[in-house]
């Protein structure tokens, strides 16, 4: 997955050699095929177009059933190169990009490999002490879908004390949850922005951006500016939201729910008739509740230090008219890190 600004009627054409590109990013099969064929020294991109807009959403032509290399915890003592040369020989990386995934740190992703290879891959790490795993984007696509929650309450269930709770959509509209049921929680800040620049003169030179917004807007930041002298105006937007999912876990059924909180979004009751609270203490406050019947709840909180593989889109372009619009969310990078922190704790509970 590679970004471009794009141009109507052309082809992306790679800042690296395409081969090196596509083996780095999981596509070998792919760079076998296109150069065994002589296809010419560029790669092809698709573009989500239409009419009067123009997307800088930039995907291969080639997709393949993808598996995440990842890496949990190196050997103790083992120095940065040594990490390195281990992934250039198990996941086919170039010195470069292999250096640049062992500098990082861990838990993360380092490669994205095509089915038929991950396995080998993942197999030849282990061989060498390296705690790894490689979830599936099928295996991904599994898991519960987070389902958006609007309030939580305490109720009773027989003898038992539970909490309730209420979806924004779907149906049952209530359901309830046994704290110890709830398995895993993943929180994060997912930020937003959304930057517009239009020309003055034109029936859009007023128009200022009311901004991207995924899930509440917490800490909102907007401002604009006239470019003096260029005829051009300039407005942007920052939102940011914290966001929880919480995995539930049936004795009987396994996985069975992904209940998903995200401030500017949830009734607060739950915390009683305290002030007013900010995102982050009403997440604070709710995972404080969740403890109070689940003394050993497992709580990730590794999302601002993940860095999302390649193909998880975070940025988009737009021309619309006589406006340029760019928009940037890593909301879609958190849903990828909740679902693979998830898998990761399954895999190393056994």
């Amino acid at each position: 997955h590679f970004r471009a600004r794009p141009r109507r009627g052309t082809t992306a054409r790679l800042r690296r050699p395409p081969r090196t590109a596509l083996k780095a990013h999981g596509f070998e099969s792919a760079a076998q095929a296109l150069f065994a064929s002589e296809v010419p020294d560029a790669f092809l991109y698709t573009r989500f177009a239409h009419t009067g807009h123009c997307s800088g959403f930039w995907r291969p032509i080639v997709t393949a059933s993808r598996s995440y290399i990842s890496v949990i915890q190196w050997p103790d003592g083992w120095s940065e190169e040594a990490c390195a040369n281990l992934l250039a020989h198990a996941a086919g990386l170039d010195p470069y990009d292999a250096s640049l995934a062992a500098k990082r740190g861990t838990p993360g992703v380092v490669a994205t490999l095509d089915g038929d290879s991950a396995g080998g891959a993942l197999q030849f790490l282990r061989d060498r002490g390296v705690m790894a795993i490689a979830p599936a984007q099928h295996e991904m696509a599994a898991l519960p879908q987070p389902v958006p929650i609007k309030r939580m309450f305490w109720t009773e269930v027989g003898a038992q004390r539970a909490l309730g709770y209420e979806r924004w959509r779907g149906s049952p509209a209530e359901g309830v949850v046994h704290p110890q049921h709830v398995h895993l929680v993943v929180r994060g800040l997912t930020r937003s922005s959304e930057r517009r620049v239009s020309q003055s003169g034109s029936r859009r030179s007023g128009a200022i951006a009311a901004g991207f917004m995924v899930g509440g807007v917490v800490g909102a930041a907007a401002g604009s500016a006239m470019a003096r002298g260029s005829g051009r105006q300039v407005s942007s937007n920052i939102s940011t939201a914290e966001v929880m999912d919480l995995y539930i876990r049936s004795p009987e059924s396994g996985l069975t729910d992904c209940l998903r909180i995200t401030s500017g979004r949830f009734n607060p009751e739950l915390l009683g008739d305290a002030p007013r609270h900010s995102g982050k203490e009403t997440l604070d406050g709710v995972l404080q509740q969740l403890r109070s019947g689940h003394r050993r709840l497992l709580v990730d909180a590794g999302f601002s230090e993940f860095r999302a593989p390649g193909d998880v889109v975070q940025s988009h372009f737009a021309t619309t008219g006589s406006a340029s619009v760019q928009r940037r969310s890593d909301a879609g990078a958190f849903d990828f890190y909740s679902q693979w922190v998830c898998l990761m704790y399954q895999t190393m509970s056994g």
